[in-house]
């Protein structure tokens, strides 16, 4: 899981910096600039759940908090 994560981290690291690169050279067509934007969310996407999952045993209980039981 670490490994994945640090890989995504580096991809949208190493995205990051190609587009920075590619607008200050303007060497870009505007369909490069979609395409690496499609690259960029879809890494970001892959992080966000990666961080967001809960660890097993983490998450809410499956009991319900006694401000949910009903008499």
């Amino acid at each position: 899981m670490e490994s994945k994560k640090k890989q995504l981290y580096e991809n949208l690291r190493d995205l990051t910096n190609a587009v920075q690169v590619r607008m200050d050279n303007k060497t870009t067509t505007a369909a490069e600039l979609d395409a690496i934007a499609e690259k960029l969310l879809k890494c970001c996407i892959d992080v966000m759940t990666i961080t967001v999952r809960p660890v097993e045993g983490e998450g809410p209980s499956e009991k319900p908090s006694k401000a949910e039981v009903k008499p």
